[in-house]
């Protein structure tokens, strides 16, 4: 229906990919305004796992789309090369969808053709990798990737994931139509296999997906956990009655199979019930690897200088500002952020990195750094109830300093939407940090300047030795890192 082209955007400067319409297809007037409405409804989407629609037109008689260009490959290429995947994986691959298919059917939009063709795993000048999903209700006729099958003349692709009630071609289709897509795809993921396979004509394939009888992937794959396999076959009941009631639902089914990280990403979105006291580290930065292509011989996360940690409201009152607050108050501030625990020496960021999170020292020590010339002199050292990288909760600037686990630590992750989540939902625990931050910067930048009209009126000759700089340079530090005291980082070992 449409060819895809790498193309350069003159205006922004930047590669788009440049959908076209099939000549085929533009003396179709269905197919045309099939196309340009669904391709204006998907405009309307802005999610970082559904794909960028940037503009939409017609040139030449010929409808077109402007996309977000991806690098990286589909999902059916990488299930092609490597088989089936843990239930760890294909959980951890699922989470991002369930967000984006949620996203688009608040919007009103029902996709109708999830399938691992159109979910494309993107990468990253980083080497990050995101699931995105492709084709909102466009390119229902995509070259297949299975044999094409054919009944009374009429090619229609590859139904395999198709819902009951899109074979029957009911006449209202709702987002579980989508579930059940969604859930044949995780089944061929954890299986290898599809679950209704037939290739003999239509009318069985159709007939094997209006029976409803898939073998169990327990049977085709023992290690499968058994609850992974009930999430699975539940997603594609027959009946859409029987299915979950939302795509939330079905993402709060399946975030005990994730690992560490993406649970502690999603749960907050998802709100797994009996969760609000209980959180897990993202560990992103330590091993940005996902979890479907990780191999066997690479260390598990417990072997990483971080491990994930559960804490209680009662942990908290070691602090003494949060001493006074109440069993509520600490758990539904312990609802968005998330426990870390340090070994000695494990680096929480790196100066130069990009902030989007700040910690709260819950026990333990954190140490502050700055590299000035070939030394790495210590800022300062903080402890419980302070605060590290504080200006992560305001805006998205390079880290001025190091900061490393000086001893064991337990911190708290603040990441800057979550904490603003908490703020809006009038968290008595999150205005205080918030309160604490305001001060805390307000002080540093009245020291700084004090500090820096000083600096300025010392005689450079007497600088010899580099010793102005060097306290120049760990004044900026201290004004972007604020649990560092402006006396000290202009004094510090010269």
């Amino acid at each position: 229906m449409a060819v895809v082209y790498r193309a350069h955007h003159a205006e922004l400067g930047r590669a788009v990919a440049l959908k076209v319409m099939h000549g085929a297809f533009v003396f179709s007037e269905p197919h045309v305004e099939r196309f340009m409405a669904e391709a204006r409804a998907s405009a309307t989407l802005r999610h970082p796992h559904i794909v960028d629609v940037s503009d939409v037109g017609e040139l030449d008689g010929r409808p077109y789309i402007v996309m977000e260009y991806l690098e990286g490959e589909t999902l059916a290429a990488l299930l092609a090369r490597r088989g089936r995947l843990p239930a760890g994986a294909v959980a951890d691959l699922a989470l991002p969808l369930v967000s984006a298919v949620a996203a688009a059917h608040a919007a009103g939009i029902v996709h109708r053709d999830i399938k691992p063709e159109n979910i494309f795993l993107a990468t990253d000048a980083r080497g990050g990798e995101r699931p995105v999903l492709l084709d909102f209700g466009i390119s229902k006729n995509a070259a297949p990737r299975k044999k094409a099958l054919t009944e009374a003349g009429l090619v229609l692709g590859t139904p395999y994931y198709m819902s009951p009630e899109q074979v029957q071609r009911a006449s209202e289709l709702d987002g579980r139509a989508d579930q059940y897509s969604l859930g044949v795809t995780l089944y061929e993921l954890c299986t290898g296999v599809l679950p209704f396979r037939s290739d003999a004509s239509l009318f069985m394939l159709m007939a094997e997906i209006m029976h409803g009888r898939p073998e169990a992937p327990c049977s085709l794959v023992p290690e499968l956990p058994a609850g992974f396999e009930r999430v699975v076959l539940r997603a594609m009941a027959t009946s859409r009655d029987e299915r979950f009631a939302s795509m939330a639902d079905l993402g709060r089914a399946l975030l005990p199979f994730c690992t560490d990280e993406v649970r502690a990403k999603w749960v907050g979105e998802l709100g797994l019930p009996g969760q609000s006291e209980v959180r897990v580290p993202s560990l992103s930065h330590l091993r940005p690897k996902p979890s479907w292509r990780v191999t066997a011989d690479e260390p598990p996360a417990s072997a990483l200088p971080m491990a994930p940690c559960a804490l209680r409201a009662a942990d908290l009152r070691a602090i003494p500002w949060l001493d006074g607050c109440s069993d509520a108050e600490l758990a539904t501030f312990l609802g968005g952020v998330t426990p870390h625990r340090y070994a000695a020496g494990a680096p929480l960021f790196a100066q130069g990195e990009h902030a989007t999170t700040a910690f709260l020292v819950v026990s333990g020590q954190l140490s502050i750094d700055v590299v000035a010339d070939d030394a790495s002199p210590d800022l300062a050292l903080i402890g419980p109830g302070e605060l590290a990288g504080q200006i992560a909760l305001i805006e998205d600037i390079p880290r001025a300093a190091s900061v490393r686990a000086r001893t064991a630590t337990t911190v708290l992750a603040l990441e800057r939407d979550a904490f603003e989540r908490l703020l809006a939902a009038a968290s008595p625990v999150a205005a205080h940090v918030q309160l604490m931050v305001a001060v805390a910067g307000i002080r540093q930048l009245r020291c700084a300047t004090k500090r820096l009209a000083v600096l300025m009126e010392e005689r450079d000759e007497a600088d010899a030795a580099g010793a102005k700089s060097r306290r120049l340079q760990h004044l900026r530090a201290a004004i972007a890192e604020w649990s560092v005291t402006i006396e000290a980082s202009s004094t510090a070992r010269a």
